[in-house]
């Protein structure tokens, strides 16, 4: 069981590959400062390509952020990464209550159960991402994402997710 409630984090890992990330259970993650997003678990590639990652059966809940900032259960990746990040397998998580600011824009922000935002340009992808039974709900922000595609992900699968409960405040929503 990991804790962090300060932090930004509680389970990071940067250009590292061959990593299994499972069993873990995840409660309790806020930067209250609202200084940066908050994930519970947080996969980059910044200076190498990464491959090999599995997140599997997980449970993480209570991911918190102060007044700017989106968070994740699992955050894959950046928006500005150049490199490739392959062999990725989400996999049989539970997450809940995930909460970002509901405020209007700029102010609010969102809430992602699962998030693969890396790459920008031809260079940076997630390429062949399986996001496979997960289990999300609970999700509120100014606008809520179940799963997230939102970088440059080719040939992603999403399967057999359970997905219930998001909230956003988004008008339109």
């Amino acid at each position: 069981t990991i804790t962090n409630p300060t932090g930004s984090n509680a389970i990071c890992s940067v250009d590292h590959s061959t990593i299994g990330i499972r069993n873990n259970v995840l409660i309790n993650v806020g930067d209250v400062g609202g200084t940066t997003n908050v994930h519970g678990i947080a996969i980059v590639s910044s200076a190498t390509a990464v491959s090999d990652v599995a997140i599997e059966d997980n449970v993480i809940s209570n991911i918190r952020v102060g007044p700017n900032k989106s968070n994740s259960a699992i955050s894959v990746g950046w928006s500005s990464g150049n490199e490739l990040i392959t062999s990725l397998v989400i996999q049989r998580n539970t997450i809940s209550d995930v909460v970002a600011n509901t405020s209007p824009w700029p102010a609010g922000h969102g809430a992602y159960g699962i998030l693969i935002n890396h790459g920008t340009g031809t260079t940076g992808k997630t390429v062949g991402a399986q996001v496979l039974n997960n289990t999300i709900t609970n999700l509120e922000g100014l606008w809520a994402h179940g799963i997230g595609l939102e970088g440059n992900t080719p040939n992603a699968v999403v399967t057999g997710n359970a997905i219930s409960n998001l909230i956003d405040h988004k008008t339109p929503t």
